[in-house]
C-alpha cells in the first residue's frame, strides 16, 4: 500500500535533540506525514469515550483486534511537541497522552550477518490503557518499534485523567509468528506531567496535548480526506485488466486520512464518522460493480475442462476445487508440454514461472493464489516432459470456507500481460 503523500506541518518541526533518534523508534508501515489547516468543521464541544470510538470503527478497518484508534503519523516528533509544550499538570479532558516505553533489560547477545554484528534487542510492542480501562483490559491503543529497537512510542487520545486515575502499558516482545510478554507497568495520575513508570524491565515516560493543539492537524487530515473522497467518487470503477481488479484506493487515501484523524480524536468524532460512513457507501458501491464486472466476465469464460494456454507451449485442464476443509482446498492442473524440449515449472515463495498470478476469482472480486500443494520449501520445481501430460496437485491459499456468495468461481491467470480467466464450476 502506498501511503497518502502529505508533508509535516510547520508546527511540528522540532528539533529532537532530546535522548535517542527517536525517529528509529517506531513502526512506520503506515507513515503518513499531515498538514496542518485551518479546520472548516463546526468543532465538537467535547469529544467521545475510547468505548465509543471502539463502537464507531469502520468495518474496513479489517483490525486483527480491538484498537480504538489507530496510532498518529510522526508520533515521536509529536511527543516531543508534548514534552516540550503540553499541560505539567492538573486534570486532563479530550486530551493525547503520549508515551515513550523503553526496554531496560537487554540478554546480551550478539548476532553476526557476514562482516557484520548488531545486537539482538527485543522489538517492542506496547499496549496504553487508562483510567477504568487500564486495570480491566477495557478499550486500549497500540504503539510498536522498529525492528531490533528497544524502545517505542504509543499514543491514546480521547484521555480524561485526574489525580489517582490509573495509566498502564503492556510490554511485549514481538516476533515473527510468537510475542513474549515482557512486563505491565503502570502509575497513578498524580497531577502532574511528565508521568513516570519503572518496572524490572521496561520503563516510561508519558507527556500530553491538549486537544486544541492538534485541531489543526485533524482539519488537515479531514480536508485530505475529503479530496479522496470526491476523486474516488468520480474514477473509482472496476478494472479487470489490473492484477487488483481496481480494488485497491488510489492516491489520495481517504481511508488513511481517516485514520490519522481518527488517531487524533477518535472513530466517533461527528466529522470523522460521516466521512468514514461516506467512504463506506462509496466501497459498497464499487463491491457491486466489480461482482457485476465478474459476472459478465464469467458469462463470456470459457468452461470448465477446456484446455487452457498457459504460456511456454503450456496448455492445461483444471479441475474444479476440492476443499474439504479450509487448510486443504486443492485443484489439479493437467499440464501438457507441446514444446520439442523439457520445461522447467519453478516456483519461488509461491510464484510460478513461466505461469504469473494463478489465483481463484470469486463471483464478488474476491482472489485466493494458487500455489504448489507440496511446495514446502521457497523454491520449488517441476520437471514437464514433452508431450506426456503431467498432473501437478495445487493448493488454493484459503484460511477460511469459501462463502457461498463467492460462487461460481473462475480461475485466472497471465500470458502475454494480459489476464486469462476460465469457470471452475
Amino acid at each position: 500500500m502506498r501511503p497518502l503523500p502529505l508533508t509535516l506541518g510547520a508546527t511540528l518541526g522540532l528539533a529532537l535533540a532530546c535522548s535517542m533518534d527517536l525517529g528509529q523508534i517506531e513502526d512506520d508501515a503506515d507513515e503518513i506525514y499531515l498538514t496542518e489547516a485551518t479546520p472548516t468543521d463546526p468543532l465538537p464541544p467535547t469529544l467521545g469515550t475510547p468505548a465509543a470510538s471502539l463502537a464507531a470503527a469502520p468495518d474496513w478497518l479489517e483490525a486483527f483486534e480491538p484498537l480504538y484508534a489507530p496510532q498518529p503519523p510522526s508520533r515521536a516528533e509529536l511527543y516531543a511537541r508534548a514534552t516540550a509544550e503540553g499541560p505539567k499538570g492538573g486534570p486532563l479532558q479530550d486530551a493525547i497522552l503520549l508515551c515513550e516505553v523503553r526496554a531496560t533489560f537487554f540478554d546480551g547477545i550478539k548476532i553476526q550477518i557476514g562482516p557484520f554484528e548488531t545486537e539482538n534487542k527485543p522489538d517492542l510492542t506496547a499496549y496504553l490503557g487508562v483510567g477504568a480501562d487500564a486495570s480491566t483490559r477495557g478499550p486500549r491503543t497500540r504503539g510498536d518499534a522498529h525492528h531490533n529497537v528497544d524502545a517505542a512510542i504509543v499514543s491514546a487520545p480521547l484521555v480524561t485523567l485526574k489525580p489517582g486515575d490509573r495509566v498502564e502499558l503492556d510490554v511485549w516482545d514481538r516476533d515473527l509468528l510468537s510475542r513474549d510478554h515482557i512486563e505491565t507497568i503502570g502509575a497513578d495520575y498524580a497531577d502532574t506531567l511528565p508521568l513516570t513508570m519503572t518496572g524490572a524491565k521496561a520503563r516510561a515516560t508519558c507527556s500530553a496535548l491538549a486537544r486544541d493543539a492538534v485541531e489543526g492537524l485533524v482539519a488537515g487530515a479531514l480536508q485530505a480526506a475529503d479530496k479522496g473522497l470526491t476523486y474516488h467518487d468520480k474514477s473509482w470503477k472496476p478494472d479487470l485488466q489490473r492484477k487488483d481488479l481496481g480494488a485497491e484506493p488510489r492516491d489520495p487515501r481517504p481511508d488513511l486520512a481517516l485514520r490519522q484523524a481518527a488517531s487524533l480524536v477518535g472513530w466517533d468524532d461527528p466529522r470523522v464518522r460521516a466521512r468514514a460512513e461516506a467512504w463506506s457507501a462509496l466501497r459498497a458501491r464499487f463491491d457491486a460493480a466489480l461482482t457485476a464486472a465478474v459476472a459478465d466476465l464469467y458469462a463470456s469464460a470459457p468452461a470448465p475442462d477446456t484446455p487452457i494456454a498457459l504460456g511456454d507451449r503450456l496448455t492445461a485442464t483444471v479441475q474444479t476445487p476440492i476443499c474439504p476443509d479450509p487448510s486443504d482446498c486443492l485443484l489439479t492442473l493437467t499440464v501438457t508440454n507441446g514444446g520439442p524440449e523439457p520445461v522447467a515449472l519453478v516456483s519461488f515463495t509461491g510464484i510460478l514461472d513461466p505461469i504469473e498470478d494463478m489465483s481463484v476469482l470469486g463471483a464478488g472480486g474476491q482472489l485466493w493464489p494458487v500455489v504448489p500443494a507440496d511446495a514446502e520449501d521457497p523454491v520449488w520445481a517441476a520437471g514437464l516432459p514433452p508431450g506426456a501430460p503431467t498432473d501437478l496437485k495445487m493448493r488454493v491459499a484459503v484460511d477460511a470456507p469459501i462463502p457461498a456468495e463467492a460462487r461460481p468461481l473462475m480461475l485466472r491467470w497471465w500470458t502475454d500481460k494480459q489476464p486469462r480467466h476460465q469457470r471452475l464450476e
